[in-house]
């Protein structure tokens, strides 16, 4: 007994799809159903979700005398070496921990309370992005579900970056200068 191959055409694909959109059309309102369900289930969970406010800084860094003209070095090198720079001052314990122990914008009380500082610095950490955004300007965000403590946390983050940026260069002109005078 031989068995002979079956040669479908596109004709025979054509009326196959079409035999199938006719049995499938008998069953449209399970399909409308589920949609409906779909939807209703996914506008509930939306609803039942904390709302979560983001804040937003932007910085814009500019040097003085570019010192990627004075050590010979590539610009963007430089840009990325000054974010990197930025972000460890932003998520240093140092930076954080004085967000944490401020009794006014803490957004974290009750870890401070069951699990001590360092866990609220660390859980605070987390929810901060920092990310470069073109040359000079570098974005920071911070998320809360209070928008009123969301701003004061950001706002307390780009005061404590610019102060902490800004004694950082102090000391480093201040270092420069020393070794020039010597």
């Amino acid at each position: 007994m031989a068995v002979t191959p079956t040669v479908t055409t596109a004709r025979d694909r054509l009326d196959q799809l079409i035999r199938f959109g006719h049995r499938a059309s008998r069953y449209w309102w399970l399909t409308a159903g589920v949609i409906i369900i779909g939807g209703v289930l996914s506008v509930l969970f939306a609803m039942s979700r904390p709302k979560m406010y983001q804040s937003g800084a932007v910085l814009y860094y500019q040097e003085r005398l570019q010192t990627s003209l004075l050590q010979n070095r590539d610009t963007s090198t430089q840009h990325r070496n000054i974010g990197e720079r930025y972000r460890e001052i932003l998520l240093a314990r140092s930076s954080l921990v004085e967000i944490v122990r401020d009794p006014t914008i803490n957004p974290l009380p009750d870890v401070v309370d069951s699990e001590g500082e360092e866990a609220a610095v660390e859980e605070l950490r987390m929810q901060i992005s920092f990310r470069p955004r073109g040359a000079n300007t570098f974005v920071i965000n911070y998320q809360d579900a209070d928008p009123e403590r969301a701003q004061a946390v950001t706002q307390r983050l780009t005061t404590l970056l610019r102060d902490k940026a800004a004694a950082v260069r102090v000391e480093s002109a201040q270092a420069t200068a020393k070794f020039a005078a010597q």
